[in-house]
């Protein structure tokens, strides 16, 4: 599985679990959308300071985003 697929379903998953859309966290975290699905179209993982912000908006440590 590639990382960016996998990176992508715990995000979507979180945002399920909170109630949001992933849209709607992606801009509470100020990260623009682009570089989310960049990062996905890539299979590749958004940058630190980005991955930071998602794990502090969910209250999630930045390990969780790592691939399993």
């Amino acid at each position: 599985m590639e990382r960016g697929y996998t990176m992508h379903n715990k995000i979507k998953d979180l945002c399920e679990k909170k109630g949001v859309t992933i849209k709607d966290a992606l801009t509470a975290c100020g990260i623009p959308e682009s570089s989310y699905y960049t990062a996905r179209e890539r299979g590749s993982l958004m940058s630190f300071k980005a991955m930071a912000k998602l794990a502090e908006y969910f209250n999630v440590p930045m390990e969780y985003f790592k691939d399993e």
